[in-house]
C-alpha cells in the first residue's frame, strides 16, 4: 500500500500537475481508501474527502499511529470538508480518533430512474454474497398459489430501469453500508430486509475488528475527544454491540425500510404492502436529505473559488 501511495503521489506531481489545464484545479477529491487523502497535505488546496470505509482500510499497520495522528491534522484544517456517507462511519472515526466528521448519506444524483412498478407481481431478490441458503429458504417455502413471484438480478438485464419496475426489493446485506441500498431507497424502490439481529453479524466485512486500532491518548480521552461509547463500532460480532449501535445503521434508521421477522412474515408482508405510499416517503425523505446537505456543498464551493492554481511542492 505504501509504494502504492508513493508511485501514485510520483505520478501525480511527476506527470499530472506539471499540465497546465490540470494546474487550474482548485479542488481535490479523496475517498476509499482514506489513506490516500494524506498526499493533499502539501497543496493547501480544498480537500473533500467522502467515506465509507474504515480509517485504517489498506493502510499497513506500521502507520496505523501516523496516519491517525495525520488525518485528525488534515480533517482539522479549514479547507478541508471530510464526510461520512453513513452514521455507523461517522461512529467509526469518533471511535479511533475522538473527533466527528459530518454526516452526508448518499442521494444518488447519477441516477434519474424513479419507481415504476410495471411488474407489480414480481420481487427482485438480488444474490447476496452471505444468504443463499435464506434465498433458497424463500422459494422453498414460498405456498403453491403465492400471488407473488421472486427473480434474482441474473432474471433482467442488470439496469436500474429493470430493477425500479419490480413491486419491491428483498435484501439480505452482507455490510452495513451497501450503496445498493442507498440506489434502490433514493429511486423510491420499496426495500424489505431482516429485521433480527443475527442476520447483520459480519465477521467478515470491511468493518473487521484487525482494524479497531486505536492511539492510548484517545483510549484514555485526549483532550476535545468524545466519550467513550461502551462498544466498538468497528466489531459488531456479539448481540450486546450491535443492539449498542443499531440506531446507527441506516437499514434501522431511514423510514420505511420494511423490516421482516421471518420468512413467514415476509412472504405475508409483500403482497399486503401500500408499496406505492412506501415509496412515496422514501423519495420526501431523500428530498429532504438533498435539501439539508445545500449548506454544506455550498461551503466547498465558496472554499474552492477561492482557491487559485496548484503549487507545485519542494521536492
Amino acid at each position: 500500500m505504501e509504494e502504492s501511495r508513493l508511485g501514485f503521489r510520483s505520478f501525480v506531481l511527476g506527470q499530472y500537475l506539471v499540465k497546465p489545464e490540470v494546474r487550474k484545479a482548485s479542488l481535490f477529491l479523496c475517498t476509499n481508501p482514506m489513506y490516500y487523502c494524506n498526499f493533499f497535505t502539501e497543496f493547501n488546496k480544498t480537500v473533500l474527502g467522502y467515506f465509507g470505509l474504515p480509517l485504517h482500510y489498506m493502510v499497513p499497520q506500521e502507520h496505523w499511529a501516523k496516519w491517525t495522528k495525520d488525518f485528525v491534522a488534515l480533517a482539522s484544517q479549514p479547507k478541508s470538508f471530510f464526510v461520512s456517507n453513513n452514521p455507523l462511519h461517522a461512529e467509526q472515526v469518533v471511535w479511533q480518533t475522538g473527533r466527528r466528521i459530518p454526516l452526508l448519506r448518499p442521494v444518488v444524483l447519477y441516477r434519474d430512474e424513479v419507481y415504476n412498478p410495471t411488474r407489480e407481481n414480481d420481487i427482485l431478490l438480488p444474490e447476496p454474497r452471505d444468504a443463499c441458503v435464506l434465498n433458497c429458504l424463500i422459494r422453498a417455502f414460498t405456498p403453491e398459489g403465492y400471488p407473488l413471484k421472486f427473480f434474482g438480478k441474473a432474471d433482467t438485464d442488470r439496469t436500474f430501469q429493470a430493477f425500479t419496475s419490480f413491486r419491491a426489493v428483498v435484501l439480505f446485506p452482507h455490510d452495513f453500508a451497501l450503496m445498493t441500498f442507498y440506489e434502490l431507497y433514493a429511486m423510491g424502490v420499496p426495500i424489505f430486509m431482516p429485521s433480527h439481529m443475527s442476520k447483520y453479524l459480519f465477521p467478515y466485512s470491511a468493518t473487521v475488528p484487525l482494524l479497531d486500532y486505536v492511539p492510548s491518548d484517545v483510549q484514555q480521552g485526549c483532550e476535545g475527544c468524545e466519550e467513550r461509547a461502551p462498544y466498538s463500532p468497528m466489531n459488531l460480532n456479539s448481540g450486546a454491540a450491535l443492539k449498542h449501535w443499531v440506531n446507527k445503521v441506516d437499514f434501522f434508521v431511514l423510514p420505511e425500510v420494511q423490516l421482516f421477522p421471518s420468512i413467514a412474515g415476509l412472504l405475508d408482508a409483500l403482497p399486503r404492502a401500500d408499496v406505492h405510499a412506501i415509496s412515496q416517503r422514501m423519495r420526501e425523505n431523500r428530498q429532504s436529505r438533498l435539501d439539508d446537505g445545500l449548506g454544506f456543498w455550498r461551503r466547498v464551493t465558496e472554499s474552492t473559488f477561492r482557491d487559485g492554481l496548484v503549487e507545485l511542492p519542494r521536492s
